[in-house]
């Protein structure tokens, strides 16, 4: 009997251990983004041509947000997971916490699906799904809908909390709401006076927001700034 014993819990240890690096779906499919059987310098060429089209609608959206006016862009999926692929880990690599890497996203009607392996002693796949909302100009609102390691269940709250730690290592103001039993993440994006090409200071608002299959969709405003006071979107 104690034999068996000792042997069920090293066995049930490896099956939590595979259970939580099996990867979902949709984290398998993220970063296929050539035909299956490609060598590695044309894997390689596709991921640099999404990355730079990626860091080009970018660039174009922040020359866009300095001057006064309607803005917007669409980013695909594709885009952005060969610029996390490609350039966040070469360029940027201090934008990712310890031990995170190969962060891949997918975007779905109205929720987005983010994904990353974790290293350490409990190495695994860690992936959460997220229904992300505008809720008003520059305020994102966002709701865990499920939160796993692999195929074993976590709460979400964990995935909230390292969110609102991952927006507030970049800046950003970030507060829990409770509403009709469900807790909303609230991300404030700042509307603050930017100094764009032109003489003119402006502020800029984010007011429309759309997640569809593949692609987000992004609309605002900038505003020009009067007398040393922001633009107000309303």
């Amino acid at each position: 009997m104690m034999v068996w014993s000792g042997l069920l819990v090293p066995a049930g240890l490896l099956v939590l251990l595979l259970l939580a690096r099996q990867a979902p779906e949709f984290y398998a499919t993220a970063g296929d983004m050539v035909a299956a059987g490609a060598d590695e310098r044309a894997i390689e060429a596709v991921r640099q041509r999404g990355a730079g089209r990626f860091l080009s609608k970018i660039a174009a959206l922040a020359s866009d947000v300095g001057r006064p006016g309607e803005w917007s862009t669409v980013i695909g999926e594709d885009e952005l997971n060969a610029w996390l692929a490609v350039d966040l880990p070469a360029n940027h690599p201090d934008l990712l916490p310890a031990g995170v890497e190969d962060l891949r996203v997918r975007f779905a009607s109205g929720e987005v699906l983010l994904g990353c392996r974790l290293g350490g002693p409990l190495a695994g796949l860690a992936w959460t799904e997220v229904r992300l909302r505008l809720r008003e100009a520059n305020r994102l609102a966002m709701t865990v809908e499920q939160c796993r390691m692999g195929l074993l269940p976590l709460p979400a709250g964990i995935a909230s909390s390292r969110l609102a730690h991952g927006f507030e290592r970049a800046g950003l103001r970030c507060e829990m709401l409770r509403i009709d039993g469900t807790t909303e993440l609230i991300v404030q994006l700042p509307a603050a006076e930017i100094r764009g090409e032109g003489p003119e200071a402006v502020s800029w608002w984010l007011n429309g927001l759309r997640l569809e299959d593949g692609e987000v969709f992004l609309t605002g405003i900038s505003r020009r700034v009067d007398g040393g006071r922001q633009g107000d979107e309303r």
